[in-house]
């Protein structure tokens, strides 16, 4: 006789599948890992290598932010100068360029007022391959031998033949970016949508260098609107 149990019957386990979500916590985990570990090994690589003029480090206790410097190059008319910079690296880095910008103001062809550069290994010619030791010696060779066919600032690109105007501009031009800080919410690669000077951000580079030198916020001594690849800034004021 047939009982409507049967004891011999094994039991049917239940496979509890993870969800999509925590399938997808758990990658990005492992990414971020990934990054970290990445990051720490080419920080370790940089600080190692003993490369003259660059150097770089993670901000406060963010590996993702970086500051870095780079000197200009000897027989340049860069040398003798540093340069900040600010190296913001992606969640999917190595596979993604960094967002790299001046801090400090710089004249370049390549290289808008806002600190933004027109570098290709930064754009379409990014390589996992490449690493932040490679970021900063290729921007600090950039400094000294610009593409001018390519200009971020078409001012800087068109003085570049005539060095000697080229130097006074240059550092007239330093002067007045360097000191945008003075504005209290301007500041160099970080203007706010909201603020008078925003439509910078729609203009080309000399043209918003002009007119920068031009406004009644800034009194450029030494320099006057019709003379200005010739001039040299003895100082920049900052009327409020």
């Amino acid at each position: 006789m047939n009982s409507g149990n049967n004891s011999n019957t094994p039991a049917t386990a239940q496979v509890v599948m993870p969800s999509p979500k925590q399938t997808l916590s758990t990658a990005k985990t492992v990414d971020t890992q990934s990054v970290l570990k990445r990051l720490q090994s080419e920080l370790m690589a940089l600080m190692m290598s003993g490369d003259s003029g660059i150097s770089a480090f993670p901000e406060e206790d963010n590996i993702f932010n970086w500051k870095g410097t780079i000197s200009g190059s000897k027989d340049t008319v860069f040398e003798g100068t540093e340069y900040k910079l600010s190296l913001s690296f992606p969640t999917d880095y190595p596979f993604k360029p960094p967002k790299v910008k001046f801090e400090t103001g710089c004249f370049h062809p390549n290289v808008d007022v806002y600190g933004n550069i027109c570098l290709d290994i930064l754009q379409d010619k990014w390589s996992s391959a490449y690493d932040v030791r490679t970021i900063l010696i290729s921007i600090q060779s950039l400094l000294g031998e610009p593409n001018i066919s390519s200009p971020l600032n078409t001012q800087a690109a068109a003085l570049w033949c005539n060095q000697e105007e080229y130097r006074k501009m240059s550092s007239s031009c330093s002067l007045v970016l360097n000191n945008l800080a003075f504005f209290g919410d301007i500041r160099l690669g970080d203007i706010e949508s909201d603020s008078p000077f925003a439509k910078r951000r729609r203009m080309s580079s000399s043209d918003a260098l002009q007119d920068m030198i031009n406004s009644e916020k800034l009194s450029l001594y030494g320099t006057t609107p019709n003379n200005t690849q010739s001039a040299k800034a003895n100082y920049v004021s900052v009327m409020v």
